[in-house]
């Protein structure tokens, strides 16, 4: 299934980002034709194919934003973003199974995508297992509006099949956060069942361990 280090698209990824970050806003005198005289298409993600376990949206249902429209602020959200490889921190791969090896392996190939980013949001989580819970809910608000999606039983099948990477690197990612370009700040909000933040603590620095 998809969501694990080695099911994505890196390269499509690294590219639409790239270009987003060249576009300048239009009054700049610094504009670099090549990327702002262009349409600059912009995946999309279905949740609800592939019978809910999620695909990508063909092509022809992408989102532009059109060569005239500037790009001031882009905001890149994922499950796993910023996980470091035990290998990347020096963190013995021998606790980890056959299995979460070749995800480690794969993991060391997202520092690239990592060091694009200017700041970072970590949104912690004060149990884990929350996510059962929440990728039910939206499922059954996606069977209510009509679309595909899993069934209780599914979820909770699919789900966890990514509980052993969040044991994995959580507890780092939250600890010391990505590894990241020089200056990158990170930002951390710890959010409980209802997805607030926990005793108004809206947010803690995260201090790099180099």
């Amino acid at each position: 299934y998809r969501g694990n280090a080695g099911t994505h698209d890196l390269d499509l990824a690294l590219s639409v980002l790239n270009k987003l970050k060249l576009k300048k806003t239009s009054s700049s005198s610094l504009t670099t034709p090549s990327v702002n005289d262009m349409d600059i298409q912009i995946p999309k993600y279905d949740k609800s194919l592939r019978d809910g376990r999620g695909d990508r949206s063909p092509v022809s249902e992408w989102n532009q934003i059109n060569k005239n429209c500037p790009v001031d602020v882009v905001l890149f959200e994922g499950w796993m973003l910023g996980f470091n490889s035990y290998k990347s921190i020096n963190k013995s791969i021998d606790v980890l199974t056959d299995e979460m090896k070749t995800i480690d392996n794969y993991l060391s190939n997202y520092k690239p995508l990592d060091e694009l980013f200017d700041c970072w949001l970590v949104l912690a989580v004060d149990d884990i297992n929350y996510v059962f819970e929440w990728r039910s809910q939206a499922e059954r608000e996606m069977r209510r509006s009509g679309r595909s999606a899993m069934t209780e039983e599914q979820v909770r099948d699919f789900v966890s099949r990514f509980m052993p990477a969040y044991n994995a690197y959580l507890p780092d990612l939250y600890t010391h956060g990505p590894q990241r370009k020089t200056n990158s700040p990170v930002n951390k909000i710890v959010v409980g069942f209802d997805r607030l933040p926990i005793n108004n603590d809206i947010s803690t620095n995260i201090t790099s361990r180099l």
